[in-house]
């Protein structure tokens, strides 16, 4: 049979009662410390995800009002261009039409002048036909 003495029993109530303060003491609050710890590590993780997931959010909205306004802009510029070259060419064209009556009034004058000028060469080579025939026939003639 075994024999047991009291110093066996002794050292077996103190290995025991140290294994049960070790647990209290020891085991349980580092256990927690680590449950705690990887609570924290998922929650900081959700966080870090859900942060992620804003900033992703916002930036596909930024980059969807970037897009909307530059797709803005080229219309703005297309349209501005259009009234440009439209108020160009109203431009042109009235000054065209400026031109065109310059123009016409300066052939008017001219054609005025050409008739008063033909006129007045007539006049004068008729008065000129007179004063030659005179001097050749050596009198005076009338009209």
């Amino acid at each position: 049979m075994l024999n047991v003495n009291s110093t066996a029993l002794i050292q077996f109530v103190v290995v025991v009662l140290f294994v049960l303060a070790m647990y209290v003491l020891f085991f349980k609050p580092v256990t927690r410390l680590i449950e705690a710890r990887e609570e924290h590590i998922q929650g900081s993780t959700k966080d870090a995800e859900h942060a992620n997931q804003k900033s992703s959010e916002v930036l596909n909205t930024y980059l969807s009002k970037i897009e909307t306004a530059r797709k803005q802009e080229i219309e703005r510029m297309v349209e501005a261009r259009r009234q440009a070259l439209e108020h160009q060419s109203l431009a042109i064209e009235t000054a065209r039409q400026e031109a065109q009556k310059l123009v016409g009034q300066g052939l008017a004058q001219i054609q005025e002048g050409v008739v008063r000028s033909s006129a007045t060469l007539r006049d004068q080579a008729q008065e000129m036909s007179r004063m030659i025939a005179g001097r050749i026939l050596g009198r005076r003639i009338l009209a």
